[in-house]
């Protein structure tokens, strides 16, 4: 795409710019600093991991009423998967889902933790708040 930048910060003019994905502002003097991601890519263990599409495999097991992906800090500081699953009924085990996902997703994308939830932390406006999902420890299953 053109450069909306061009002429600025002294870039030429006339240059293109590649859409990556990544979510970043300049300052004032010019420094780029990096705000997170426009889509829900993550990178664990060195991978680029879509969380969609995890989701979207746990949501495939028949156990499995709604679930969310997030990549979380371990006590090591490295980035992990934890799904957070509302069960669709009482037989769903973390353990099982583990290995639904094993079965069609490469390792580094299979949850580290599945925590079964009743329901989703909503915010005031009514959206998932993300912030409120409990981390993962004596409530979830390795």
């Amino acid at each position: 795409m053109p450069d909306p930048f061009a002429g600025e910060f002294g870039a030429p003019s006339g240059e293109r710019m590649y859409r990556t994905g990544d979510r970043a502002v300049y300052t004032s003097d010019g420094t780029m600093v990096f705000r997170g991601r426009l889509d829900s890519q993550v990178k664990i263990r060195g991978y680029r991991v879509e969380l969609g599409e995890v989701e979207h495999r746990l949501r495939q097991h028949p156990d499995v009423a709604d679930v969310v992906v997030l990549a979380r800090d371990d006590p090591d500081g490295n980035k992990i998967l934890v799904a957070y699953v509302r069960p669709s009924g009482p037989c769903a085990e973390a353990a099982a889902l583990r290995r639904h996902a094993a079965q069609a997703l490469p390792a580094y994308m299979v949850p580290s933790h599945v925590i079964l939830v009743d329901s989703f932390p909503a915010t005031a406006n009514g959206k998932l708040d993300r912030n409120a999902l409990p981390a993962p420890g004596a409530a979830s299953t390795p």
